[in-house]
């Protein structure tokens, strides 16, 4: 997704509707590239016999107005966070950017606009703090269905209804999924929506996309930072949602991750044995991992070339040296 020009990288979005086709934020492409670049990638992996996996970011937003700025503070914002950055306004066929001004982006009339009842807190959901309310990454999403109402200074400012963001998000994954042809889907920080908000927004992609439905095979895994305990929570919590009994999603299994991290920094007195017990209960699409984006962060010189470890905002207990000769033993046991 675009933010910031080409700059910005997919965590931080903006506009979900702009694959990289849409001129705003002072740019066509994304970072990575244009929408026909992305499709013919997605087409190129299925003919040589790949899944394509989307990343997903339904928590939160950022950097709400035009190229500058403009546009994005409302003066009626009460969310209290301290952000006034709330009006998200986008370009369409019929309201183009054709001026980087607050009267341009203001009028913009893209799908799926947002003002600042849709963040927390508001008078539907009166939080913000905690893992489910607190802008840790931006203004945060939420999906209470009350969670409505109007801009005070946007001239584009359609009649919101119940459930603006519920539906919103369960409109465009279909979207998505009828775009691109992706084969599932991995999303971030789940802990930071209700558990009924992604059974929603997973069973329509699943089984309420007409031809391009996802069906009871597809992929589907959540970025939960927790114990063992807490990932078989999550996807029990997620499965018997809005009456279901499916199992809807897996987890990145962060308890065995940790037990291979003490493998590892075990200086070879490490028990394997406690290896096993270390993975979470429920096995239903968990993916094991060795390093990602949250626990590996190191700092580089302006070459690219290793400095150090930026520990203080690793996750999941940290790093796993990449030039520690037991990581191949963790790979091992992850494949196997």
């Amino acid at each position: 997704m675009k933010n910031g020009g080409t700059n910005s990288n997919g965590y931080s979005p903006f506009d979900a509707y702009d694959l990289g086709d849409k001129f705003q934020k002072n740019n066509v492409k994304t970072r990575l590239g244009n929408k026909n670049e992305l499709l013919r990638m997605i087409g190129v992996a299925h003919a040589n016999g790949m899944d394509v996996i989307q990343d997903v970011v339904l928590n939160h937003l950022d950097n709400a107005g035009s190229a500058d700025g403009s546009g994005g503070p409302d003066p009626a914002s009460n969310n209290s966070d301290g952000n006034t950055y709330k009006n998200f306004r986008y370009v369409s066929y019929s309201t183009p950017a054709s001026s980087e001004t607050s009267v341009n982006y203001l009028a913009r009339s893209g799908r799926w606009p947002k003002n600042w009842p849709n963040f927390h807190s508001n008078t539907s959901h009166v939080c913000n703090s905690g893992d489910l309310c607190g802008a840790f990454f931006g203004p945060d999403i939420c999906y209470y269905a009350g969670a409505y109402g109007q801009s005070s200074n946007a001239t584009f400012n359609p009649t919101q209804t119940s459930d603006h963001n519920r539906v919103g998000a369960r409109d465009w994954m279909v979207w998505m999924k009828k775009q691109t042809g992706v084969d599932g889907f991995r999303f971030d920080a789940v802990k930071h929506f209700e558990a009924w908000a992604m059974q929603d927004f997973l069973w329509n992609v699943k089984y309420n996309a007409s031809w391009a439905n996802g069906g009871a095979n597809m992929f589907a895994v959540g970025e939960y930072v927790g114990s063992g305990a807490q990932l078989d929570t999550y996807i029990n919590d997620v499965r018997y949602s809005n009456g279901g009994s499916e199992d809807m999603i897996g987890t990145f299994d962060f308890s065995l991750r940790q037990e291979l991290k003490n493998m590892v920094s075990g200086s070879g007195g490490y028990n394997l044995a406690n290896i096993p017990g270390s993975q979470q209960t429920n096995r239903y699409r968990t993916v094991p991992f060795v390093n990602n984006h949250d626990t590996f962060r190191p700092t580089k010189d302006a070459n690219g070339n290793y400095t150090g470890w930026d520990t203080g905002n690793e996750l999941g207990g940290g790093h796993i040296d990449p030039f520690d000769p037991r990581l191949a033993v963790a790979y091992a046991i992850c494949f196997s």
